[in-house]
């Protein structure tokens, strides 16, 4: 008797461990929970300036060597949707663009990480005129992306704005890096 009620026992006793153990995967550990209970602030963000560089070899040479492509970004809070900062696009061989960005929109795009929509106006030089255009730069963790897409000049024929801001791609994401290891590169340290 003893043995035929200690095999439907054993049973019970695993379900209910199973049962168990299946439901403490949904449930937040404390480290969890304060993670998700974190609120994220783009002036706790960019306390102090944040960069973004990538540099590459490109198919071009000289007699020196191979020419490199440069990406730097640097940002800096200002205040509530004031960022400022510099990008500087440098293709091996031509087309440069060396200007200063000025934010008039900063939206959160995911709560529950930094992740932010930098909307702003680039102002550069490049080829001997002076522009300014519409750039878009979304910021996750410690990466950026920046908004490509079809421009139009705006009403005023003095800045060119995305045309469908809904439609934009992004670039490959350009990794968070030191400030001043990346001013320190070769290509920079003439402009900074």
């Amino acid at each position: 008797m003893m043995k035929k009620l200690m095999i439907p026992a054993l049973l019970i006793i695993i379900v209910l461990l199973s049962f168990y153990a299946f439901n403490q995967q949904d449930k937040q550990t404390p480290a969890t929970v304060e993670e998700a209970n974190k609120s994220y602030s783009i002036a706790e963000f960019l306390s102090e300036p944040v960069c973004y560089f990538e540099a590459f070899k490109s198919d071009a040479s000289t007699g020196d060597g191979i020419l490199e492509n440069v990406t730097f970004i640097e940002l800096t809070y200002v205040d509530t949707d004031n960022i400022t900062g510099l990008y500087y696009y440098l293709p091996a061989e031509k087309d440069k663009k060396i200007g200063t960005i000025s934010s008039y929109s900063v939206e959160t795009v995911y709560p529950d990480r930094e992740s932010y929509l930098i909307k702003a106006f680039y102002e550069y030089d490049a080829e001997g005129d002076h522009h300014i255009e519409e750039q878009f730069f979304m910021l996750i963790n410690d990466e950026i992306r920046i908004a490509s897409g079809e421009m139009k000049l705006d009403t005023d024929g003095t800045t060119y704005v995305y045309v469908e801001p809904e439609s934009i791609k992004w670039t490959d994401a350009y990794r968070r890096t030191d400030c001043k290891t990346a001013r320190s590169h070769d290509s920079l340290m003439g402009d900074l």
